[in-house]
C-alpha cells in the first residue's frame, strides 16, 4: 500500500512539472459591459452581405494610404484609436512606429521591417494615450467583444491572398503562409449569424469594397490566437487634442524585450511595389497588381 501510495504521489508530482495545472491556461480578456450605441456609431456593410443582427461600428475612411513601409501595426493602433464608439485623438502612425522602435527617423525605422502589436500599445499605454490593453484567446471571445464593445486590432500570419478578396465579398486567405511573415489591420464588424469579421485595411479603397471584406471564423485557426496579436484597447474616452509622441524616444527596456520577438511587417508587397505612397483614387479593384 505505501509503494503504492508512493507511486501515486511521484506521478502527480512530475505532472505538476510538465505544466500540466491551470495555470498554463491563458487568462480570458477582460470582460466590459455592453458599449451604449448611437446611431453615429453604426456603419452599413459595404458589400450589403450582413445579416440584420450583424454589429459594424463606424471608422475614419481607411487610412490612403500606408504606402511601402512597415508600419501597419501602427496604422492599425491609430484607426482602432479614432473608430466609434467613443472616437479619440490618436498620434500621427509613423511618429508611433518610430517610437516603438526607438528611433528618431523613418529611414532608420524601415530597417528594422517592422514591430509588435503589444510594442506599440505599450506605447501608447506609456504616453496616457490608452488606459490598458489585452489579447483574445479565441474565436468566441473576439465576436463577443466585436458585437459589444467595438473594433480590435488583426494581427495574424500573413496569408499568401491576404491581397486578394472574392467577388462575393469574402476574403481568401488560402495558400501557405508567405514565409513566416505577418501583418496588421483591423477587425471593425461582426456577423454572428454568418459566422464572419469584417475585416478593414489602410491601403486605401481598392482592397476588397471600400477597403474593407469578410473573413470567416474557420480562417482564425489556434495558432493565429497563439501569437497574441488580436488585441483590445482600453481607450481614454473624448481626449480633446491629438497626443504628441515627442522624440527622443521612451527609454523602456521592455519595449525592446518585445520587440526581440516576431516583429510585424506589412506585406502588402503587390499594392507597395506598384503604388507606394500615391493616393489610390480606384474603388473597385478585386486583384491588386
Amino acid at each position: 500500500m505505501k509503494t503504492y501510495l508512493s507511486l501515486l504521489m511521484l506521478l502527480m508530482a512530475i505532472c505538476a512539472c510538465c505544466g500540466h495545472s491551470s495555470s498554463d491556461t491563458p487568462p480570458p480578456p477582460p470582460t466590459f459591459p455592453p458599449t451604449t450605441i448611437t446611431a453615429d456609431d453604426l456603419a452599413p456593410d459595404p458589400w450589403n452581405l450582413a445579416s440584420p443582427t450583424a454589429r459594424i461600428w463606424r471608422t475614419e475612411a481607411p487610412l490612403i494610404l500606408q504606402g511601402h513601409g512597415d508600419e501597419c501595426v501602427a496604422y492599425s493602433a491609430v484607426q482602432v484609436l479614432k473608430a466609434h464608439p467613443h472616437p479619440t485623438a490618436a498620434p500621427d502612425p509613423e511618429q508611433l512606429y518610430m517610437k516603438a522602435l526607438g528611433v528618431t527617423t523613418l529611414d532608420a525605422a524601415h530597417q528594422y521591417q517592422g514591430t509588435k502589436v503589444e510594442t506599440v500599445l505599450e506605447v501608447l499605454k506609456k504616453q496616457g494615450v490608452i488606459t490598458g490593453y489585452f489579447k483574445f484567446n479565441n474565436v468566441d471571445q473576439l465576436a463577443s467583444y466585436v458585437q459589444n464593445n467595438g473594433p480590435v486590432i488583426f494581427g495574424a500570419h500573413w496569408w499568401v491572398n491576404w491581397a486578394f478578396v472574392a467577388d462575393d465579398g469574402w476574403m481568401v486567405p488560402k495558400g501557405d503562409l508567405d514565409g513566416g511573415g505577418y501583418h496588421a489591420a483591423l477587425i471593425v464588424g461582426v456577423d454572428m449569424e454568418r459566422k464572419a469579421f469584417l475585416v478593414m485595411e489602410h491601403n486605401g479603397l481598392s482592397w476588397g469594397k471600400d477597403g474593407m471584406a469578410w473573413l470567416h471564423y474557420s480562417e482564425l485557426t489556434p495558432d493565429q490566437f497563439a501569437l497574441g496579436e488580436i488585441q483590445g484597447v482600453i481607450k481614454k474616452w473624448a481626449q480633446p487634442t491629438t497626443p504628441n509622441l515627442s522624440l527622443p524616444q521612451l527609454n523602456a527596456s521592455k519595449l525592446s524585450t518585445i520587440n526581440s520577438r516576431n516583429s510585424f511587417a506589412c506585406l502588402m508587397k503587390p499594392l507597395t511595389r506598384a503604388r507606394k505612397r500615391k493616393r489610390i483614387t480606384t474603388v473597385r479593384l478585386r486583384r491588386i497588381e
